[in-house]
């Protein structure tokens, strides 16, 4: 009976210590991979280009995107 507690403690603190630990090793590989994503874009100028092609894209798109909204225009004058 001891036996089987001992292990069912010793399961609750592994499950808790991974459950604990979850967060920091999923920032760590984010961190990883932001950082061989910045290395490629230094190494391959291409995918620098795609990158910089979709980013205007994007602009673009919500330039289209507003000029097809309504516009409202007033003037005024006297004389």
């Amino acid at each position: 009976m001891r036996i089987q507690s001992t292990n069912k403690m010793f399961t609750r603190a592994v499950i808790l210590l991974a459950l604990l630990a979850a967060p920091f090793s999923q920032s760590v590989q984010a961190e990883i991979l932001c950082q061989a994503w910045d290395e490629a874009l230094n190494v391959d100028h291409s995918l620098k280009a795609v990158q910089q092609n979709t980013a205007a894209a994007a602009v673009q798109f919500d330039m289209t995107k507003s000029a097809r909204k309504p516009g409202v225009s007033l003037q005024a004058g006297y004389t």
